[in-house]
């Protein structure tokens, strides 16, 4: 089973990840996951590359082929996050990259914040924001654009972090995951 984290940087995501694959016995695994991991990072630099919209397609898979049942894998970003990331990656080749049948999760958590408190996160981070932060920072429609990307798949479950430390919630993200256990049998 595949669970994965979705939100804007500055939700929470890597943190609560790592706290809730251990409430529920997951394995954590960031997107990129560290067997795709690159030598040189400047394709993160270019937010427009096919090439780093295909590098992350490419981290999907291999999360996915890694995943073998009945093990839970919980992806910090997944197919979600990989598209949203992208949404203005012009060409032919992107269109066809947002129209591949990837495998996606069983279940998302989509870690929503208000924007200040996101602001603050990232500020308290220290360090530079990196070029899609500083994007979402200053483009409040491109922002907009991600954030319903990454919360229009299937069973996405939205969960504000804005007021809740990463314990509580993973808590209860844990609880919700339990929840959903039952309710499908």
């Amino acid at each position: 089973m595949i669970l994965a984290l979705e939100g804007l940087d500055g939700a929470g995501k890597t943190t609560v990840g790592r706290l809730l694959a251990d409430m529920i016995g997951a394995r954590y695994v960031p997107l990129p996951p560290p067997k795709t991991t690159l030598a040189d990072t400047a394709l993160f630099r270019e937010l427009n590359s096919s090439a780093r919209y295909l590098y992350y397609l490419t981290g999907v898979l291999a999360v996915a082929e890694e995943h073998h049942d009945p093990e839970i894998v919980l992806a910090d970003r997944f197919a979600a996050s990989a598209h949203a990331l992208h949404l203005r990656v012009p060409g032919t080749l992107a269109q066809k990259l947002r129209g591949l049948p990837l495998p996606m999760p069983d279940v998302t958590f989509y870690l929503d914040v208000d924007e200040s408190v996101r602001r603050a996160r990232l500020a308290a981070r220290g360090g530079a924001l990196d070029p899609f932060e500083q994007l979402l920072d200053v483009d409040a429609v491109f922002r907009a654009e991600v954030a319903a990307t990454m919360r229009s798949y299937r069973n996405t479950h939205v969960i504000d972090t804005t007021t809740r430390s990463p314990s509580q919630v993973a808590r209860f993200g844990a609880s919700l995951w339990r929840e959903l256990q039952r309710a499908s049998g």
